[in-house]
């Protein structure tokens, strides 16, 4: 299961699969066969794409309604918190002193160091596999 469809079943959506059209011409109807919905955009994305920001608003909205979210929080920190450690004895930060700890979260928050949870990408992976996604190898 893609991450894509992990986060659309918890969001407790229909990952869409196309079934064949009844009619011949090439824009002709399509259905879902698992929840029959008519898929009027049959060429056009019929599922959640989180990284993007239409569906990450959807995710972000949902995941801070769930009873984990703190915890999803506390978890990122310590993450980051690992990650500042690698970082700071490596970033001299004026004259040989350390990189001050608010100056890294502000950095690592906005994604100055690359690899900033902010973005929808990082945010869907990272909840995705707070929840129990597995990624696939």
């Amino acid at each position: 299961m893609t991450r894509d469809q992990f986060l659309t079943e918890y969001l407790g959506e229909c990952w869409h699969e196309r079934g064949e059209s009844t009619f011949r011409e090439p824009d002709a109807d399509y259905w879902c066969v698992k929840c029959q919905t008519h898929l009027k955009d049959c060429c056009g994305p019929i599922n959640n794409n989180f990284s993007t920001w239409p569906a990450f608003g959807k995710l972000w909205e949902a995941a801070q309604k769930d009873e984990q979210w703190s915890e999803f929080w506390n978890d990122v920190y310590d993450q980051a918190g690992n990650e500042y450690q690698a970082k700071t004895t490596c970033l001299a930060w004026p004259e040989g002193k350390e990189m001050h700890a608010s100056y890294f979260w502000q950095r690592y928050f906005t994604g100055d160091f690359g690899d900033s949870i902010v973005s929808p990408d990082r945010f869907a992976t990272a909840w995705a596999k707070f929840k129990g996604w597995k990624e696939e190898k």
